[in-house]
């Protein structure tokens, strides 16, 4: 890994493919001026963001309503959270890039806390490969640029879910906490593919360790294999940041159609999350 040096521009790969290139800007506009704005539950300030990153006939919706909900948040800087789907290395991993292009345009990187960052532990470093790789957090970034159009951000993307790289990723977080008001969104399925009675139960599963607020819950579901969460180690590790102080605000589910003809789908949805107490 290159624990240093930025680089560039990291250009789309799943641009046509998870979402149109043409009129992008006007379809999220779209999508969020029809969201879901009727959630179960009272909205305080948020401090997290759990939203998919399928294909957007599939989440688009639910990207829209997540986003709307947290449009009114104070944040200055919004920290992106997501996993590695190849090369399991236990790794965190910043973003080397100076940009990160979308058909709407460029996004500047944040690079202020990164020396900080680096210094806190080992497994941290750069490493453009898995941003190159992976699509969960581009198919985020255009709402992040309707939404939030004047703030940079700060991509980190979580290698094998252990309990080490999650109490790693708890002390980043931590520490960019105290740079100032963030709003951190975390990239992440409910579900892996898995036959469909299979996937709603382990969506159910999620939700019930989501509420119990506990981050050791949440990562002994996941390495027991309870929950199939891509994003469960980034999960683990903000409610351990927050000292499991974080409560689950369900907004909107949905799923894939069957996959290659199989009675295989991943469940979509966004959940919101706000302090336990105020």
């Amino acid at each position: 890994m290159d624990s240093t040096n930025s680089q560039g521009v990291r250009e789309p790969i799943v641009d046509g493919i998870f979402y149109p290139v043409e009129n992008l800007s006007d379809l999220v506009k779209e999508l969020c001026d029809n969201a879901n704005t009727s959630p179960k539950g009272p909205l305080k300030e948020i401090e997290g963001l759990i939203v998919p990153h399928g294909a957007y006939q599939y989440t688009g919706p639910l990207l829209a309503s997540g986003f709307v909900a947290a449009s009114k948040s104070s944040a200055r800087r919004i920290v992106l959270l997501a996993p590695v789907h190849r090369e399991h290395s236990s790794h965190i991993y910043l973003c080397p890039y100076d940009f990160m292009r979308t058909p709407i345009g460029d996004l500047p990187v944040d690079h202020t806390l990164d020396e900080e960052i680096l210094r806190i532990e080992k497994l941290c470093g750069m490493d453009a490969l898995p941003y190159q790789e992976e699509h969960d957090l581009e198919v985020l970034l255009p709402f992040v640029q309707h939404t939030f159009p004047d703030l940079p951000v700060l991509p980190l993307l979580l290698g094998k879910t252990s309990r080490k790289t999650v109490q790693v990723l708890a002390k980043i977080i931590q520490t960019i906490r105290v740079s100032g008001d963030c709003l951190f969104i975390i990239s992440s399925n409910l579900t892996d593919y898995l036959p469909e009675k299979s996937a709603l139960n382990h969506k159910d599963n999620l939700f019930q360790v989501l509420e119990t607020g506990d981050s050791g819950e949440i990562l002994d579901a996941a390495v027991k294999g309870n929950i199939t969460a891509c994003g469960a180690g980034c999960i683990a590790a903000l409610y351990r940041a927050f000292d499991d102080n974080l409560s689950p605000l369900f907004l909107d589910e949905a799923a894939s159609p069957p996959y290659q003809g199989a009675d295989n789908v991943v469940r979509y949805g966004t959940i919101v999350l706000q302090r336990r107490s105020q």
